[in-house]
């Protein structure tokens, strides 16, 4: 009969040269994915237009984003990520960057179906880098159910030169007779470019000051209004 301790020594010999002690992995299997890195604070920051605005609820807007280096200098942008949540609620507010007119980049979103005062929080991820977040007031107004169409926003306030958004809500308007035009009442108030059946390009005139547009859709006698006001930045 074998010595029982040296069959034990031999054992552990054994365990020991295979490894044992310690836990191996099995054989084939993969390491993890390590996880992707978290976006970083960047050096640009996120500007859009208008700063505030009133709107209508429940509709989808657009806002005009630009980005801005750290001297205040405008930088081209050509593809970004956005995401934006609703500041009261802390809800997603679905944001998307899309495009106006098929060229123009411009951060998307629907507003609550609710009326009121509302604030977005926006933050866009440019290579991987994060802006710091902007903060929209909205003043979110029904409009008159009884129009044909309604157009928003309906009330901005806006710099010289500064370019925003505008678009179109058909209430009771067919998707075949949208004919919409947008057109200042004032010669001197800026100009509005026509991108899409139902979205506008506004451009406001470097003089400061209250400045009305009329949508309409002819034949259709009918005029909806909207009022941006020009106000010169401060010192």
């Amino acid at each position: 009969m074998k010595n029982p301790a040296l069959l034990l020594l031999t054992l552990l010999a054994l365990a020991l040269a295979c490894g044992g002690g310690g836990s191996a992995a099995s054989p084939g299997a993969e390491p993890a994915p390590a996880p992707a890195p978290a976006p970083v604070p960047g050096s640009l920051a996120l500007v859009v237009s208008p700063p505030s605005a009133t709107c209508l609820p429940g509709l989808l807007h657009a806002f005009l984003p630009t980005f801005q280096g750290a001297d205040g200098v405008t930088v081209p942008v050509a593809k970004f990520t956005v995401s934006a949540v609703w500041e009261e609620t802390g809800t997603d507010a679905g944001a998307f960057r899309s495009l106006l007119g098929g060229t123009i980049p411009v951060i998307s979103f629907r507003t609550p179906s609710t009326t009121g005062p509302a604030t977005l929080r926006v933050t866009a991820e440019v290579d991987g880098a994060l802006t710091a977040p902007v903060r929209i007031p909205l003043t979110l107004a029904a409009g008159d159910p009884t129009q044909p169409f309604q157009v928003t926003p309906s009330l901005v306030q806006v710099a010289p030169g500064a370019s925003l958004t505008f678009m179109v809500k058909p209430v009771t308007v067919e998707p075949t007779a949208y004919a919409f035009s947008l057109t200042p009442t004032d010669p001197a108030g800026g100009t509005a470019v026509k991108l899409s059946d139902r979205g506008f390009l506004y451009t406001a005139p470097s003089t400061p000051g209250t400045y009305t547009l009329e949508l309409r859709n002819p034949p259709d006698p009918t005029v909806v209004t909207a009022t941006v006001t020009v106000v010169a930045p401060g010192p």
